[in-house]
């Protein structure tokens, strides 16, 4: 397994000093002239797992991505940006978020471009408390807006991870963008 798995999520998160995965563990005790082959098996995964800090940037190139805050939605031309932080996770929530500029339903984007550490086909996912699109390159991938169904994100109040699979060229840049709009928007049934 090439990914590395080192702890829950949420609260349980955790920033080691470092991680190894099976893969790179086995990889480094064999001499360099043997020949490791390898091939995906099942996912040992409840949740499709974050995008590495390592790999995306933002626009201006610091490690991470970034979130921007508005009082409109994106049809509203030239709207202010109220709030804005660099975030150094892809997995993220406003849970005791406050400003006071924002009413209850508030919108935000969220941007990265992403460096595809190899080629081949990728799977991204999309969960959220409240509504939210995922586009890469300005298509629309992972649509979270008008039918959601109901998961155990956010503590049970959100929807269900959306999956998509792509295919990814290794070292190719792609722009990653989420459009979301506040937990007040959320369509889900519970």
């Amino acid at each position: 397994m090439k990914t590395v798995a080192f702890c829950g999520g949420g609260s349980a998160s955790l920033h080691p000093y470092y991680t190894v995965s099976p893969y790179e563990g086995i990889v480094d005790q064999l001499p360099q002239d043997v020949e490791v082959l390898y091939q995906p098996g099942v996912n040992a995964y409840a949740f499709t797992p974050e995008i590495s800090a390592a790999d995306i940037r933002t626009i201006t190139g610091e490690p991470g991505v970034r979130m921007r805050l508005y009082r409109g939605p994106p049809s509203v031309p030239n709207r202010p940006v109220i709030d804005k932080a660099v975030l150094s996770e892809s997995s993220w929530h406003l849970m005791g978020f406050s400003q006071p500029y924002l009413e209850r339903i508030f919108y935000g984007d969220i941007e990265g471009d992403f460096v595809a550490p190899v080629t081949g086909s990728s799977e991204v996912g999309l969960a959220v408390y409240g509504s939210a699109n995922l586009y890469i390159d300005d298509e629309l991938v992972i649509e979270n807006t008008t039918v959601q169904r109901g998961g155990n994100f956010f503590f049970g109040k959100g929807t269900l991870e959306e999956k998509v699979t792509i295919v990814l060229v290794k070292d190719q840049v792609y722009k990653l963008k989420v459009e979301f709009i506040s937990g007040a928007s959320r369509s889900l049934v519970f």
